[in-house]
């Protein structure tokens, strides 16, 4: 009896902490705002689209790889039957640190000035089911590109935002 319940407490144990999981808290960085932003209704539009940062999720769609358009060669080759997708941004409004969560798994690069931001931290829960990564990038003030590639569907959902 006792090696039941101990089975028992187990098993609650489990699924207590899958469900603590699921809930999207385990990021090195809030990102309420964001799975509030993704739990909307993401603005759908097709990769090379120009658009204004905003505090909102987008719904883009991306092609193959081999098809996305990249500005600038991936620093991580995407896997085959992948996609990806270049998403041009009018202008950061100022400099500083900046967030870009995306739905899926995937590789995200910001280009500024025909370079790549450097991205300062990276975060992911894979077990939650409205967003998998976060990273930041230091960004300056003027026009940017971002480049996502190695997505396993044809479509992601994605914010760019300043940090809080």
């Amino acid at each position: 009896m006792r090696l039941l319940a101990a089975a028992a407490t187990l098993a609650l144990f489990v699924l207590s902490s899958a469900s603590a999981r699921a809930d999207c808290d385990h990021f090195k960085w809030p990102l309420a705002r964001e799975k509030a932003w993704f739990a909307g209704s993401p603005e759908p539009i097709d990769a090379g689209t120009e658009i204004e940062v905003a505090d909102q999720a987008f719904a883009l769609t991306l092609k193959p790889n081999d098809a996305a358009g990249y500005l600038l060669p991936l620093t991580k080759a995407a896997a085959a039957g992948t996609y990806g997708g270049v998403v041009k941004l009018a202008s950061i409004p100022k400099g500083g640190l900046y967030e870009v969560t995306l739905s899926r798994e995937g590789w995200i690069d910001v280009i500024q000035n025909n370079a790549r931001a450097r991205s300062r931290n990276v975060s992911r829960q894979r077990d939650c089911a409205a967003m998998r990564k976060s990273v930041q990038f230091q960004l300056v003030q003027g026009p940017a590109a971002l480049q996502i590639s190695g997505v396993e569907a044809p479509a992601v959902a994605f914010t760019l935002a300043a940090a809080p």
